[in-house]
This record gives structure tokens, C-alpha cells and sequence, in this order.
């Protein structure tokens, strides 16, 4: 159905918004990360401004809270810890993996965040979301065994904040209905009861960030500003969306978000992804979009269950490696020696077990011609090499023939 023109001119100001935010916010997080290596301070920065984003909101009559009190407070201080471990190991980790990395991380914490509903709140899920949460783990497996910027102090960072996330998440969960308090009192309780915690932890890790901070240059500092306007407003976005648009619209502009941040963070940061690991990612998004309606896809990807969409690229994660060169040499090894062994009427050891069938004995000689064909190609390409190289010699080495010094061989012009 149409949209009414007020509610159209509301989609058209707020997602645009939202995506340019949200991505901002993955880049700028992990830019002020390499460059400015003071996380507490940076944390700091971005809090106030929220804070003081929240006071203005309420000032104004765009947000509401309802009356605090010391209990809530109390309530609110162990997730606020999590809370702070979370941003923080995430700004320790940006520095050493992907942005593509962190999206499959929280894909991941997601399926963990599910598991603690289960466990704890009796959540009960659909066969369907149950095979698109298996399907996030498997395409999360696929990414991380495939990772070209892979660095294992990155990795430790990102499940440290994987467990402070779930962690948070869960307590959260259960607070929040206990706790009678609007999202975004909730968000000012965090943010203010956060603050003496990251002035503590960053004076007993010492930053200093006032002289790192001078040591920085203009387009750093014009990036640590940036990181608390782009804080800001996707606060303002999250909140103002979830007034007119549905669940699904903001989970697929959520979705949208990640995507364009893995492109761009890509690019702009050099971190490379191979076919595999584009096809892992694809899969983790694909089922962690489904997850969010139900375990259904949505229309325009054909809707129904993500069996199909992911089958198709595992079946691409079974071709891709063949394009692969590193994957191919591997490849040809493998064959040369299973072929070799079978002319010398030795058996074949199977990882596992098993017997080498007739498929694989077609294969096997199919692989082992082309490689074939390959040293043909090279032995010409090196005897033409050599008849060059011969040629070379017989011009360098004939009367009158200049030599590199510029004077004449010996014996030449006698």
C-alpha cells in the first residue's frame, strides 16, 4: 500500500539520515582507533555528548523521562561495567581486523544473545529461525577460516566484546522490564553512571590524552568531533524511527548499513576480502536477516526460508577455491600424488576412511591433464626463452658489436 505524503517525506529525511550515521559512525570508530589510541577519553567524549544530546531533547520536549530515582541507579551498574567493556574492547580490536570482521562478530552475538533467551527467558524459536541461526555460525566460520586481514590480538579483543556484549544484552533484557524507566532515561542512566568509570580506568591506564590529542593531526581531531555528532544522531535516529516505521524497515536499513560499511571500509582502510570470505559474509547477513523476521527472507529476496539463497552460496564456497591459485597449486600436489601412488599400485590414504571412487579417479585425470597442458606450455615458453637468450649472445658476441662500456670488443675493426 501507498504511504500517505507525510509519512513518505518522513522515510525520506530518517533512513538517509540513519544509514549516513550509522556508517559514519563504523568508519569514524575505527579510524579515531588507529590514529588516537586513547579508548577511555574517546569513550568519554562520545558520553558527554550524548548526555548532553538527551538534556536538550528533554529541554525541548522531544524526548521524554520519567522521574529517576537511586534505585534505578543501583539497578543499572553492572550492565553499565559491560556497557564499557563492550565500547571499549571494540575500539582496542577495530585497530587490528576489518569492519567486515566486527559485522560478522555482532552476527554471531546475536545467535549468543538468542541462546540466553532461551536458556534464561524460555524463548522458544522456530524451526526456521533455528536453521538461520545455524546458518549465521556456519557463514561466520567460513569468513574467519578465509580472513586476509586475520590478527590474532584483533580476534581476542572482538570475543571479549562479544561476551560483554551478550552479557549486556541479556541483563538489559531483563532490567528493562523491571525497571520503570523510558529508553531514553535508560540511556542517560548508563551514559552518566559510565562516566566516573572511564575517568577511572583511563587514569589508571595512564592515556594521557591530552598530549596524544596534541600529537594528532587536524583531521584527527576534526574525526574525534565528528564520532560524538555521529553518536548523536543515531541516537536521534533510532529513536525517531521506531515512532513511524516497523521493525522489519529499520532491521533491513539496518542490514543495509553493514553492508555499505564493509564496501567502504574496505576501500578506505585496504583490507581485501577474498571470494571466500565474501561468500561466509553473505551468508551470515543473509541468515541473521532472515533470524530478524522470523527466520522468513523478505519478498524481494524471493521470501520463504534462507535455505535456498544460502545453499546457493555454500555451493559457491565449494567452487570458489578451484579460482584460487594458491588453492590450485595445493590442488595439483594432492592429485600428482594420489595419481602417482595409484600407477605405482599403492593404495590411497583417505583422511577419514573410506575408498577413492570412480568420480574421484575422473577427476583426479582431468586436473592431472591440465596440468599437463600447463607444463607444456611452460616447456615452450622456457625453449623459446633459451633461443632468445642464445640469439642475444650471438649479436652481443659479433664483430664491431659496441659492448656496454662503449668501446669496441677486442679485435674488432682489424
Amino acid at each position: 500500500p501507498h504511504l500517505p505524503p507525510l509519512q513518505n517525506s518522513m522515510h525520506a529525511l530518517w533512513f538517509p539520515l540513519f544509514t549516513l550515521s550509522s556508517v559514519s559512525m563504523v568508519l569514524l570508530n575505527k579510524f579515531c582507533a588507529h590514529e588516537f589510541r586513547s579508548p577511555y577519553a574517546l569513550l568519554g567524549f562520545q558520553n558527554t555528548m550524548t548526555i548532553l544530546l538527551n538534556a536538550a531533547g528533554v529541554s525541548l520536549g522531544v524526548f521524554s523521562v520519567k522521574k529517576f530515582d537511586a534505585g534505578q541507579f543501583r539497578m543499572f551498574v553492572l550492565p553499565t561495567f559491560l556497557f564499557v567493556g563492550m565500547l571499549v574492547t571494540s575500539l582496542y580490536g577495530l585497530p587490528y581486523v576489518s569492519v567486515a570482521t566486527t559485522v560478522v562478530f555482532r552476527a554471531v552475538s546475536t545467535c549468543l544473545v538468542a541462546c540466553g533467551d532461551y536458556m534464561f527467558f524460555g524463548k522458544r524459536f522456530s524451526r526456521d529461525e533455528l536453521v538461520a541461526m545455524a546458518l549465521v555460525v556456519v557463514g561466520a566460520q567460513i569468513y574467519s577460516a578465509n580472513d586476509l586481514s586475520y590478527h590474532t590480538t584483533g580476534y581476542l579483543w572482538m570475543f571479549a566484546n562479544t561476551g560483554c556484549f551478550v552479557a549486556s544484552q541479556l541483563y538489559e533484557k531483563w532490567a528493562v522490564v523491571t525497571v520503570d524507566q523510558s529508553a531514553v532515561g535508560i540511556s542517560c542512566i548508563q551514559n552518566l553512571l559510565s562516566l566516573p568509570i572511564i575517568v577511572a580506568f583511563g587514569g589508571y591506564m595512564a592515556e594521557a590524552p591530552l598530549e596524544k590529542l596534541e600529537a594528532t593531526t587536524g583531521w584527527t581531531k576534526l574525526a574525534i568531533l565528528a564520532t560524538g555528532v555521529a553518536g548523536c544522531s543515531l541516537s536521534v535516529c533510532y529513536m525517531s524511527l521506531s515512532k513511524f516505521a516497523s521493525a522489519t524497515a529499520i532491521s533491513l536499513g539496518g542490514n543495509l548499513n553493514k553492508l555499505l560499511s564493509i564496501v567502504i571500509g574496505a576501500v578506505v582502510f585496504h583490507n581485501p576480502l577474498s571470494s571466500l570470505q565474501v561468500c561466509g559474509l553473505a551468508i551470515s547477513m543473509v541468515a541473521t536477516l532472515a533470524f530478524a523476521q522470523k527466520g522468513q527472507l523478505p519478498p524481494w529476496l524471493g521470501g520463504g526460508s534462507p535455505r535456498w539463497v544460502v545453499g546457493g552460496l555454500l555451493a559457491c564456497c565449494a567452487v570458489l577455491p578451484l579460482f584460487e591459485p594458491d588453492v590450485r597449486v595445493r590442488a595439483s600436489s594432492r592429485v600428482s600424488s594420489i595419481v602417482h601412488r595409484i600407477r605405482a599400485g599403492r593404495g590411497v590414504v583417505v583422511p577419514g576412511g573410506g575408498n577413492i571412487t570412480a568420480y574421484d579417479l575422473l577427476r583426479a585425470g582431468e586436473l592431472t591433464e591440465k596440468i599437463a597442458r600447463y607444463n607444456r606450455k611452460a616447456a615452450e615458453l622456457t625453449a623459446k626463452s633459451d633461443a632468445a637468450t642464445e640469439e642475444l649472445k650471438r649479436i652481443l658476441s659479433a664483430p664491431g658489436t659496441v659492448n656496454a662500456a662503449g668501446a669496441a670488443p677486442a679485435g674488432a675493426g682489424r
